[in-house]
């Protein structure tokens, strides 16, 4: 049993709160430091040099983390306007839905992924990092990518191909 898990029944009548751009990177989860937001702000950097449309939607409890320091951190690398911070809320689903994909950059302490398993649940494709849980549940290019533990470059890549490769994507 998974506990606090979603259901993939009856809740997709709901609308989202706000528009989900082509482009779309979700990262969902806490702000704690372990999770990996600064990675990702880091290979979202080159991510957005590359597909300039793209955008990254940080999903969370705010009071989760330091939010403010994360924002800081967006602005000093000049990403904070392709970045929407949105607040978790009750049908998730929304967005595992109409995500183009999910990030899972955890840097240490992943002992399973449970985001990483909502997500397979609807076929939103998954980047994450080899810690942990996560290298257990998802099989590198079967169904996600993997990278190697806080390598930017290879997290910025792995987003890149699967947003301009629809059929990878698709898979």
């Amino acid at each position: 049993r998974i506990y606090n898990g979603i259901s993939t029944n009856n809740k997709f009548d709901k609308d989202l709160i706000f528009s989900i751009s082509e482009n779309s990177v979700g990262i969902i989860g806490n702000l704690e430091k372990r999770k990996g937001h600064e990675l990702l702000f880091r290979a979202w950097s080159k991510v957005i040099s590359s597909i300039n449309n793209s955008k990254l939607y940080i999903i969370t409890s705010f009071n989760s983390g330091d939010k403010i320091t994360l924002e800081k951190y967006a602005k000093e690398l000049k990403i904070e306007n392709h970045i929407e911070w949105i607040p978790y809320q009750e049908y998730i689903e929304n967005i595992y839905r109409n995500m183009k994909l999910v990030v899972i950059p955890s840097i240490s302490h992943e002992s399973f992924g449970r985001i990483a398993v909502e997500a397979m649940a609807f076929s939103t494709p998954i980047i994450a990092s080899r810690v942990g849980g996560l290298k257990e549940i998802i099989c590198h290019n079967e169904d996600g990518l993997l990278f190697e533990n806080n390598n930017d470059e290879a997290l910025s890549n792995s987003i890149v191909e699967l947003l301009t490769d629809k059929d990878k994507c698709n898979k």
